[in-house]
């Protein structure tokens, strides 16, 4: 099992990629590849349960 560090660690660098493609201009806010795909996926694992 991995531990809390880990977990939170993991959810700390979800959260900072997030962060990072939507900082800017929300008007002018078009995410790259990398993030069109990527924030969607980061979001959907932040807001799953763990079993």
């Amino acid at each position: 099992m991995w531990g809390a560090d880990h977990l939170s660690i993991l959810t700390a660098r979800l959260v900072e990629e997030i962060e990072a493609a939507m900082a800017g201009d929300p008007v002018a806010l078009e995410p790259d590849e990398y993030a069109g795909v990527a924030v969607p996926c980061n979001v959907e694992l932040l807001a799953s349960k763990v079993p």
